[in-house]
């Protein structure tokens, strides 16, 4: 019968008898390497290794291979096989430091040699040998010699193979057939290694698609991507749940196919897919270089399929999904050959790029990026920001510094959503939630001998043209206290064009940090009283008359911060008498049982898992809000959320999770950022709805897990 080639290391048993090396810690030990895992050794060289098979077998195959990201890969190691233990004590020492060179040498009745000397190459840091005859062994020896750097030895992956010696019924040795086959190659063990998992080879980027989802995950494929390029289909829905799964999973057909049959080989290197959550939450945790690189869309429940340049410049993204191999070919190929307007994640510009809130204030998005901040003629302060607690301190300093500078007229007070908006990690490199960098003028004026025209700027600065037409890089970085006087400081310490009166406008900002102060107590209350009053959908109660005209007021002054004239203290005081109101007719308390009497608050994972039990019991499925008291469309939300679980009361139960304080719970559901609401059925997780607050869309869930079209009062 026909002997099939097995894999030592999983179908034999291959384990460590010795070893000499030691390892840089535990979880780095010399096993690793029998399961295509990282070893770093001890300092030293010349490193013993003995390892042992369950039973004799023919050895035809030998890998070795240096782990990638390491200091040390191997570089040589002899290799011994015998049917009995090796006594390597007695010969091992006079073979230290030797090579392929110095085996060459060895007189003929040398005794002990080497059955072979493996060196790894020095790109991929493999090597795979095929003996030329199978040698019948039980017991296996390797000495590394030396490495590819220069303290110690790191090794990524040991490998044998060849066939058991009896591999029939009857027991029969086979070694005679075995002996008389041709030579296989690498292939077979290849896919031996594929089957078993195990990462025999040195990883090689291949022309194919690679599938990066629950249990199936590619570092290497990632770098691959973004040195290469190639396309890119991202699905993070739930494996099997849900239209854009299936649309993704679709076309996940599509690429394997048109990959597999070769017909983009001359234009698109390799692909990655991403399809589900799991996926994407591995990606964003080991691999967060990746996603700043591609710069995901601002809606992640889609599915996108792109073409990603080599080098992280241009990238295009498919207009609609394929729906044939033909259309991914062709979306393949035009974009290889720059065809169509690259993509850039971004937001709208608003009109003239101006806040709307804060008419000083610039909007900088990933379109406008480049034209307002890389303008080489201004000095530009950007604002990077991502949705988080500490924005909520920030923004109000960069919203008072904007005002205080805006008679510099090179200067721009600019902010920009990083979540939102595309950024080049040249520019802004740091992955912090905020991140502050001046943007220095490159070309003062706008032209060659601008600064003489106008008889401004500082001495020695702006006068070569060299110096006028540098790229303005990654700017200067902020590391001061977040203070206004400090932000005023640093624009002043570093910008290139005429600088203002520092000591003046530290003086202006007391009084700005005021107004600014006041007018942020008075942004809060005004909102959470609005928000409590919300809970009153029918009728305001009598005795919240008064404070409603109050709160109305100062809603009416918020439409325009600018234009309120009120001095700091009274706007305090206006503040003052609107707290005092609201607590005098106990707004908190009936707002409270408005709208919230059925909507109860997880505090621990137990507590959860009670509340699906009684979901469960009452024949209901259970509504779960993740919230934040810093988001402010969860709060926005907090009433109509109220209001359904009064409303679905025969349909759900509904509760809340605050995600500041039940951390646990947010990383155990995969919760990325508030608002989320998850549906429990049975227990069991069975639909979510992230980033988004839409009454109908929630309603539309929560029915159809309920089991019905529509929900009923």
């Amino acid at each position: 019968m026909e002997e099939d080639l097995v894999l030592f290391n999983t179908a034999l048993g291959l384990k460590v008898e010795s070893y000499d090396g030691g390892c840089e810690s535990e979880r780095l030990g010399i096993e690793n390497a029998l399961k295509g895992k990282v070893h770093c050794s001890d300092t030293g060289m010349n490193m013993n290794l003995c390892l042992k098979i369950s039973e004799p077998a023919l050895l035809t195959h030998v890998v070795v291979r240096g782990p990638r990201d390491c200091t040390a890969p191997i570089k040589t190691a002899l290799f011994w096989a015998s049917k009995t233990k090796i006594p390597f004590k007695s010969f091992s020492k006079k073979f230290n430091g030797y090579n392929q060179d110095k085996l060459k040498r060895l007189p003929k009745d040398t005794q002990n040699p080497p059955l072979v000397c493996l060196t790894t190459d020095e790109q991929f840091k493999e090597c795979a040998i095929e003996l030329e005859e199978p040698v019948e062994a039980q017991h296996f020896l390797f000495k590394f010699t030396s490495s590819w750097g220069e303290k110690n030895v790191d090794v990524g992956g040991i490998a044998l193979a060849g066939y058991r010696l009896s591999n029939n019924l009857e027991g029969a040795n086979n070694t005679d057939s075995v002996k008389g086959k041709e030579k296989v190659g690498m292939e077979p063990l290849k896919l031996l290694a594929e089957k078993e998992r195990i990462e025999v080879f040195a990883w090689r980027p291949e022309h194919k698609l690679y599938d990066i989802g629950e249990h199936m995950f590619h570092d290497e494929a990632l770098s691959a991507l973004i040195k290469r390029g190639g396309l890119f289909l991202m699905c993070s829905g739930q494996r099997g749940k849900g239209e854009g799964i299936a649309k993704g999973e679709k076309v996940a057909e599509f690429l394997r196919e048109a990959f597999a049959n070769g017909e983009m080989r001359n234009h698109v290197p390799l692909g990655l897919c991403i399809l589900g959550r799991g996926g994407l939450k591995y990606v964003s945790k080991n691999f967060p270089g990746f996603l700043d690189f591609l710069g995901f869309p601002i809606d992640r429940s889609d599915t996108q399929l792109y073409f990603v340049e080599a080098g992280p410049k241009r990238k295009f993204r498919a207009a609609q999904l394929p729906e044939t191999v033909e259309e991914v070919v062709a979306f393949g190929r035009d974009s290889a050959e720059s065809r169509g307007e690259p993509f850039v994640k971004s937001q709208e510009p608003p009109p003239n790029d101006r806040d709307p809130m804060h008419k000083d204030l610039l909007t900088v998005t990933g379109r406008t990026f480049d034209r307002i901040v890389l303008d080489p003629s201004l000095d530009v302060f950007l604002f990077a920001w991502a949705p988080c607690k500490p924005v909520t301190v920030m923004e109000p300093v960069i919203t008072a510094l904007a005002p205080l500078l805006r008679d510099c007229e090179t200067v721009r007070i600019c902010k920009i959503d990083r979540i939102q908006n595309e950024i080049e990690k040249e520019r802004v490199p740091e992955q912090q939630p905020i991140v502050i960098r001046l943007f220095p003028a490159t070309s003062p004026g706008g032209s060659e001998g601008a600064d003489e025209e106008k008889g401004g700027g500082k001495e020695g600065k702006g006068k070569e043209s060299t110096r006028k037409r540098k790229d303005k890089g990654c700017g200067v970085l902020y590391k001061g206290d977040g203070s206004l006087p400090s932000l005023l400081k640093f624009v002043h310490d570093n910008m290139e064009t005429p600088q203002f009166d520092l000591s003046a406008k530290k003086k202006e900002a007391t009084g700005v940090m005021k107004r600014q102060a006041a007018i942020t107590k008075l942004t809060q209350i005004t909102l959470l009283c609005k928000r409590k009053m919300e809970a009153f959908e029918v009728s305001l109660p009598p005795a919240l008359e008064e404070l409603k005209g109050l709160v109305d007021q100062m809603e009416k002054l918020l439409e325009d911060t600018n234009d309120i004239s009120m001095e700091p203290e009274e706007i305090e005081t206006l503040v003052q008498l609107t707290v005092e109101k609201a607590t005098a007719a106990n707004l908190d308390q009936l707002a409270r049982k408005a709208v919230n009497k059925r909507v109860m608050e997880v505090n621990a994972e137990g507590q959860l898992g009670q509340f699906c039990d009684i979901a469960k019991a009452q024949g209901k499925v259970l509504v779960c809000q993740f919230f934040a008291v810093w988001a402010m469309p969860c709060l926005m939300f907090m009433p109509e959320y109220g209001r359904m679980s009064e409303e679905f009361q025969k349909q759900a139960v509904f509760c809340k999770v605050n995600v500041d304080t039940q951390k646990e719970l947010l990383e155990k559901h995969k919760v990325d950022k508030p608002p989320a609401f998850l549906i429990f059925k049975n227990g069991e997780e069975v639909g979510r709805l992230e980033e988004s607050i839409e009454r109908d869309a929630l309603v539309g869930l929560i029915a159809k897990h309920f089991g019905s079209e529509t929900l009923t009062s």
